[in-house]
């Protein structure tokens, strides 16, 4: 294969990665080793997004290549208004954090705040008259969400 068609074959695919989720396509269909709908997902973050169903999961497609976070402590990639995957330098997973959440960590300055970086995925804590209360803990404390509502207990010094 000379080097015209390659260069083809990589803009083909670059294209029908951005145009899949459109058409309803799943992850495997779009996926071209990390280029999901035209963006770079890669590592332990790939691997939690790819987890959490890919493109046919709550987070669909990304938004953002894979992005340093301020003062180099780790990665993250965006999907729009669905959530961020958070991966911290040597941790050993990276974490999605979404929804009601999602707000609540952003209004204290996300993984650069009081609360620092996500420790795990959000699960239910508690039923509260049949409704569950979703948690996720953080380095410095937990985050709750009920419906739309949050609170935040945080824990370091």
């Amino acid at each position: 294969m000379n080097e015209n068609t390659k260069r083809l074959l990589t803009i083909v695919v670059a294209v029908l990665t951005m145009t899949a989720g459109t058409f309803g396509l799943t992850s495997k269909e779009a996926k071209a080793d990390g280029l999901y709908c035209g963006y770079w997902v890669l590592g332990l973050i790939e691997a939690k997004y790819l987890q959490k169903g890919g493109l046919g999961g709550p987070l669909g497609c990304p938004t953002s290549n894979e992005l340093s976070n301020p003062g180099s402590t780790g990665k993250r990639s965006e999907f729009g208004n669905r959530g961020i995957v958070y991966w911290k330098n040597y941790a050993p997973a990276a974490h999605p954090v979404w929804g009601v959440i999602l707000i609540s960590w952003g209004q204290v300055g996300y993984e650069a705040g009081i609360f620092r970086y996500p420790i795990n995925d959000e699960y239910i804590a508690e039923y509260s008259n049949g409704q569950p209360i979703f948690q996720q803990n953080f380095e410095c404390g937990y985050i709750r969400a009920f419906n739309v509502f949050s609170t935040r207990f945080y824990t370091c010094v």
